[in-house]
């Protein structure tokens, strides 16, 4: 096997790792009612972009930090829920939509690694999976 071979092989079984960390990771569990409504306009937390959604993580999380600077002991409520409960399920949306980033990313670089490999380590390969198969 040559040197290329085996650290193309080394980084196939850290893209395994890491996809199974990225399978693993959570799915999305709201607690609020996903209908958010900030400065007259209302957001799905089901339809939002990557990009609108860190835009409302920034918002969200800058009107919790001027609610501490008010000084204001009530809980701070936005369209019905907690403020905490909207970064939550923000965090956790933002959290899903860059799982599918992830994936597809490493999905690209396994593929470029199969063509890097030799023939005669992709007939090896081959050869040992059919061999597993019949066992």
């Amino acid at each position: 096997m040559s040197k290329n071979d085996e650290i193309i092989l080394k980084l196939k079984e850290k893209i395994a790792v890491k996809k199974q960390e990225v399978s693993k990771s959570e799915k999305f569990s709201p607690v609020t009612n996903c209908s958010l409504e900030l400065d007259s306009v209302r957001y799905n937390l089901h339809t939002l972009t990557k990009e609108q959604i860190i835009y409302l993580l920034a918002k969200v999380r800058s009107l919790e930090f001027g609610w501490g600077l008010v000084g204001i002991d009530d809980a701070f409520y936005i369209s019905g829920h907690l403020v905490s409960d909207w970064l939550k399920d923000l965090a956790s949306k933002y959290n899903v939509v860059t799982r599918g980033e992830k994936s597809d990313q490493l999905r690209k670089m396994e593929a470029q690694l199969d063509k890097l490999l030799s023939e005669e380590k992709k007939t090896e390969m081959l050869l040992d999976d059919i061999s597993k198969l019949l066992e």
